[in-house]
């Protein structure tokens, strides 16, 4: 999928809204779920994402996809987690630094 416009992210983030809890109810750290929550509640409204945020809305994506079993997105769950924690220490930080 390429990148979502304007409408997709508004139902990205209601998804988000409304399936994120469980998303991070798999995570052993529960101390700043709400903190995550948030963040990406805010990362989702914005409007010009750079190939790293593409990145980030990918994982949003794939870890709300409860049709397929919610083992095979542990990966993606605990990967969106780890970045977003990143982010909130240091705004700057990339996956892959340039």
């Amino acid at each position: 999928m390429g990148r979502r416009n304007k409408e997709q992210m508004q139902d990205l983030k209601q998804e988000w809204t409304e399936g994120g809890r469980f998303v991070l109810r798999d995570d052993d750290h529960p101390k700043d779920h709400r903190e995550i929550h948030n963040w990406l509640l805010e990362f989702l409204d914005k409007e010009e994402r750079s190939d790293e945020d593409e990145y980030i809305v990918t994982c949003v994506y794939h870890s709300l996809n409860f049709d397929i079993p919610f083992k095979a997105t542990k990966g993606v769950r605990s990967e969106l987690v780890n970045i977003v924690r990143m982010k909130i220490k240091d705004p700057r930080w990339m996956r892959f630094p340039r």
